[in-house]
């Protein structure tokens, strides 16, 4: 077990449990459903499998995840409660995330976690569901929005009322507000199947018209706004 702050505060409470290194990027995988540990290292990049177990027998001691069987692991009610502050520290993460580098590991299906993050409950609402599928350089999901919910599923959509295809740093640029989806689409950057009126719905349920380009933090702390014009 991990050393403890010693704090007693609800904040370094949670940092006892999940803040060590790898710990919440394992929660991140099984957001998605339960994983077998050989799944969860392969999804993990760079982690050594006695730091994963160790990991994962934390996260147990504290009920945060559940073994299944010998080697699947899954989030417990407990776990999945951290779904909404993952969003959020992926959201603010966007002020200082920049171009892939070379050796960066990456993940299509991380992009739902981002998508998540910018869900706005109430925009767009129709009279059904909504159903969205996205392709990912090679990765296929689909988002199903119904009133106030938001759910994702792995694979294809049978009859999606709107398809489509992108890039991830694409993705990166129109969450962070520095690419305009319409510029996105107009360039080619994302092309879509579907009428442009549920394109501009879609958006709608992820970005606010006018909202605030997310400025770029680099490295050596100054803040760099791309110049993005505002939606209308």
């Amino acid at each position: 077990m991990s050393r403890k702050y010693g704090h007693y505060c609800a904040l370094a409470t949670a940092l006892d449990v999940v803040g060590e290194r790898w710990t919440l990027l394992v929660v991140r995988e099984l957001l998605g459903g339960p994983l077998r540990f050989g799944q969860l290292k392969n999804e993990l990049p760079g982690i050594p499998g006695s730091l994963l177990s160790a990991r994962l027998q934390g996260l147990m001691a504290y009920g945060v995840v559940e073994q299944l069987d010998g080697h699947t692991y899954g989030l417990t009610p407990l776990g999945y409660g951290l779904t909404p502050a993952l969003g959020e520290l992926a959201r603010w993460g966007l002020h200082f995330i920049e171009e892939q580098r070379p050796d960066d590991a990456f993940h299509p299906r991380w992009i739902q976690l981002a998508l998540h993050s910018m869900f706005r409950p109430g925009n767009g609402e129709s009279d059904g569901p909504a159903v969205y599928e996205f392709r990912v350089e090679g990765y296929i999901f689909h988002l199903i929005v119904e009133g106030k919910t938001l759910r994702s599923v792995d694979g294809p959509a049978g009859d999606p009322d709107l398809l489509v295809k992108t890039d991830a740093y694409t993705l990166v640029r129109i969450a962070s507000g520095r690419l305009r989806p319409a510029e996105a689409l107009d360039s080619g950057l994302v092309k879509i199947m579907g009428e442009r009126e549920e394109f501009d719905r879609c958006v709608s349920l992820f970005m606010e018209a006018g909202d605030t380009p997310i400025p770029y933090v680099g490295p050596d702390g100054h803040r760099r706004r791309a110049a993005v014009t505002k939606e209308t």
